[in-house]
C-alpha cells in the first residue's frame, strides 16, 4: 500500500505532496535540550541524559572522572582513545539540519587533541572540535557532508574552564554557523560547504570520534548540551554565565529549641538567578573554622541536632545554576537555650492581610498567636514575585501590625509571619498574603507573530517573547476565520512559544493575534495580526 504524508513549510516557502511519496516533517523544536550530559556522576562507566530523553552515555576506553566546572563532576579524555558513546536510541539527535541546532559545553583544554581536531561532540553529519587558526587555539564547527566549516575568531584559553557553543540553521554552505566563546559571538572566516546535507542516524560521541578514535579531546569536558533549535545570543550568554550572585545580607539566627537554631537572611540578586545557598557553621562566638552544614533553596534554614546552652556562628553564600559562588554574608551568632525549659512554641498567626498604602508602603495585620507562657513578638518575612519562595526576614513587631516601607513600586510581594516566645520557640508560619492593588504594569507586546510550518489541517505558530516588570506568565492566542475577519475568539493560553493549532480546514484563510499576561492579570496590547491560508489537501492515493 502506498503511504502518503504532506506538510507545507511556510518558513521555507514550499509545499510537497504527491501520490506514493512520503515527505517527512522535521521534528518540532524542543525548548530545552534534547540531550544533556552533566557528567556529574564522579565514578562508574555511564553518564545520565538529564534532558529526559533516555540517551545514557557509556564511557568507552576509560575517560577519567575529574572535578567539574558546573556541579561536582566532569570527564578528562587526555587526547587518548577515550570517549563517551551516546546511543541515540530514540533518534532524537538525528537530522538536526531540519530544525537548526545548538551544541554547547564547558571545556578545559590542554591542547588541540588528536589530528589537531580533538572532538568535543561528534554526530553523523557534523562535529564540534578544537583546532588552530594562524597558531591560535580555537573551536570549530564542521558540516561533514559538505565540508562547510567555521572557526571561532577568539582564542580558547588553555588549562582554564571556557564555555563554548555553536549554532547552525541547517543550510549546506554553513553560512549561518555562529561560534560563541564564553558567551560572546566569535565568528572566524567561513569555509563554504558544497553539495547537500544528507539524512543520517546513529550514535553521537563526546570527546572523540568512534570510527577510529583518532580525534581524542585533550582535556576536560563538562555540561554538554544539544538543542534541536538555534539558541539566541541571550540564551547562550546564560549558559556561559560566570558572574557570581551578590552576597546574602542581614543574616540572623535565633535559638528555636535546646537543639535547634533557625537562620534567615535577605536574598541577594544575580544576573541570571540564584538557585540556592550554602550554610556554614562553627562553634563559638569568635570561631573561624567554618564548615558547610547544609544547603537551602530559600532564604532560611533550620540547623538541628545541636547541643543545649551552646553558642554557634554562621555564614551563608549564594550560588547559581553554573555553580558561581557569591561572597559570604555577615557572620551571625546565636545560642541554643538550656534544655528542660519551655519547649512549647506559640500557635501560628492567622488571618494575615496585606494592603498597599500608596506605591511605597504595605501594611500588614494578623490575628494574635497564643502561647503557654506568652508571645513576645513576631518575625515578618517577605519575598518578591508571584509564587516566590525565597523569603527573607525584613523586620519584627511586638504587636499584630507591621508597615513595610521598603517596597518598590510595581513589584509583587508575598508576606508571611511567625510568632516567638521568651524561650525563642518559633511558631509555624501564618498564611501567605499578597498586597491588594499590587502590580499594574502590563507586559510588552509579543513580537513577530509568524508561521513555523503548516499543513492542510494545522498551522504551527511562534512569536518573540514579551517582557514584564515582574514576569510574563503566559499568552492569550486568538483566531478568526478569514483574511480580513474581526470576530476573534481565544483558542489557547500557551505559557510560551510555539503553539500548534490543529483541526483546521484545508484551503481556508485564518487570522491570528496574541497578547501576553502576567500574574496580576495585566494584559499587553495585541500583536500585529497574522493571516495565513492552509494548503490544499493532498490527493487521496488509495
Amino acid at each position: 500500500m502506498l503511504r502518503k504524508s504532506h506538510r507545507a513549510y511556510a518558513a521555507l516557502g514550499w509545499v510537497l505532496f504527491a501520490c506514493g511519496m512520503t515527505v517527512t516533517a522535521p521534528a518540532r523544536a524542543q525548548s530545552g535540550p534534547i540531550g544533556w550530559w552533566k557528567l556529574d556522576e564522579g565514578s562508574g562507566t555511564s553518564t545520565a541524559d538529564a534532558s529526559g530523553n533516555g540517551n545514557t552515555g557509556t564511557l568507552t576506553n576509560s575517560p577519567t572522572w575529574i572535578s567539574g566546572r558546573v556541579g561536582p563532576g566532569a570527564l578528562s579524555f587526555g587526547g587518548t582513545t577515550a570517549y563517551v558513546n551516546v546511543p541515540n536510541s530514540s533518534g532524537i539527535l538525528d537530522n538536526l539540519q531540519n530544525t537548526g541546532m545548538t551544541v554547547s559545553a564547558w571545556i578545559k583544554a590542554a591542547g588541540t587533541g588528536g589530528g589537531n581536531a580533538g572532538r568535543i561532540v561528534e554526530k553523523g553529519n557534523w562535529f564540534f572540535a578544537m583546532g588552530t587558526v594562524s597558531s591560535t587555539t580555537v573551536v570549530r564547527f564542521t558540516i561533514q557532508d559538505t565540508a562547510g566549516s567555521r572557526p571561532s575568531s577568539a582564542a580558547v584559553t588553555l588549562n582554564s574552564w571556557v564555555h563554548v557553543a555553536a549554532t547552525w540553521a541547517g543550510e549546506a554552505s554553513g553560512s549561518s554557523i555562529t561560534l560563541y566563546v564564553n558567551g560572546v559571538a566569535s565568528n572566524g572566516t567561513l569555509i563554504s560547504g558544497t553539495g547537500t546535507v544528507g539524512s543520517e542516524s546513529g550514535a553521537a560521541q563526546i570527546g572523540n570520534r568512534a570510527s577510529d578514535t583518532a580525534r581524542g579531546f585533550n582535556g576536560g569536558i563538562d555540561e554538554v548540551r544539544i538543542y534541536n533549535r538555534v539558541l539566541s545570543a541571550a540564551e547562550i550568554q546564560a549558559l556561559a554565565d560566570s558572574t557570581p550572585p551578590n552576597a546574602p545580607t542581614a543574616l540572623s539566627g535565633a535559638g528555636a529549641s535546646s537543639n535547634q537554631i533557625n537562620l534567615t537572611w535577605t536574598a541577594p540578586s544575580d544576573n541570571v538567578g540564584v538557585t540556592g545557598y550554602l550554610i556554614e557553621r562553627c562553634a563559638g562566638a569568635t570561631c573561624n573554622n567554618f564548615a558547610q552544614v547544609g544547603t537551602s533553596t530559600i532564604a532560611s534554614y533550620s540547623d538541628a541536632g545541636l547541643s543545649a546552652s551552646m553558642t554557634y556562628s554562621y555564614r551563608v553564600r549564594a550560588t547559581d545554576a553554573n555553580s558561581n559562588l557569591s561572597g559570604y554574608s555577615n557572620v551571625a551568632t546565636a545560642s541554643t537555650p538550656a534544655s528542660g525549659g519551655d519547649t512549647t512554641p506559640p500557635s501560628a498567626p492567622t488571618n494575615l492581610v496585606a494592603t498597599n498604602v500608596g506605591s511605597t508602603q504595605v501594611n500588614l495585620t494578623w490575628t494574635a498567636s497564643t502561647d503557654n507562657v506568652g508571645v513576645t513578638g513576631y518575625k515578618i518575612e517577605r519575598c518578591s514575585g508571584s509564587g516566590c519562595s525565597n523569603y527573607g526576614e525584613i523586620g519584627t513587631s511586638v504587636t499584630t501590625t507591621y508597615s513595610d516601607t521598603t517596597v518598590v513600586s510595581g513589584t509583587v510581594y508575598q508576606y508571611r509571619v511567625r510568632a516567638t516566645d521568651a524561650a525563642l520557640n518559633l511558631s509555624g508560619y501564618s498564611n501567605v498574603a499578597t498586597p491588594s492593588g499590587g502590580d499594574t504594569q502590563a507586559p510588552s507586546v509579543p513580537g513577530n507573530l509568524r508561521v513555523l510550518a503548516a499543513s492542510s489541517t494545522e498551522i504551527d505558530l511562534t512569536w518573540d517573547a514579551s517582557t514584564d516588570n515582574v514576569g510574563v506568565t503566559g499568552y492569550l492566542l486568538e483566531r478568526c476565520a478569514g483574511a480580513s475577519c474581526s470576530n476573534f475568539a481565544q483558542i489557547a493560553s500557551p505559557p510560551a512559544a510555539p503553539y500548534y493549532d490543529t483541526g483546521l480546514s484545508a484551503a481556508t484563510p485564518y487570522s491570528y493575534r496574541i497578547r501576553a499576561t502576567d500574574a496580576a492579570t495585566n494584559r499587553s496590547a495585541y500583536s500585529t495580526t497574522l493571516s495565513y491560508v492552509t494548503p490544499v489537501a493532498s490527493p487521496d492515493c488509495n
